[in-house]
């Protein structure tokens, strides 16, 4: 019997679910939160770009950081998920993988995931269903898991 997984996902929520058989019902096995998701970059960041003068004092430039804060938040719990998985496939709690995840986070999961969490993956879905029901998650899934 194999054991199905699917992960629910957007920058500030995750929900794991486990399917035991291809047409089961979900059973949500876990449930993370990452807060600095939901707040805006003001919040992220104490202080804004700095200005830097131009030659003799006049005009300025603002400096931009290559990457913002919340973006760097976004990544460190797309690392935390992907370590997630990474762990229960070591422990052989899951066979196969679905990611439900909002599009611009599957985006940063996608390039994270090892080699071996790739090779379980079935199938993504380009959605932010984490807040919905279990019943409403599955409906976006495969009839047979």
């Amino acid at each position: 019997m194999s054991t199905t997984w699917i992960l629910a996902a957007s920058r500030s929520q995750a929900r794991v679910f486990s399917a035991d058989t291809p047409s089961a019902d979900l059973a949500e096995i876990e449930q993370l939160q990452h807060e600095e998701g939901r707040l805006h970059e003001g919040d992220l960041v104490s202080d804004g770009p700095g200005i830097s003068s131009g030659v003799a004092g006049r005009g300025g430039n603002q400096m931009q950081r290559d990457e913002t804060a919340r973006r760097q938040e976004s990544e460190l719990f797309a690392r935390q998920l992907c370590d997630l998985l990474d762990e229960g496939l070591q422990q052989k709690r899951f066979d196969q993988l679905y990611l439900l995840c909002e599009p611009g986070f599957l985006g940063l999961i996608r390039p994270l995931l090892s080699t071996a969490v790739k090779q379980h993956l079935k199938s993504e879905v380009q959605k932010n269903l984490v807040a919905r029901s279990a019943q409403e998650i599955r409906a976006a899934l495969p009839q047979y898991l």
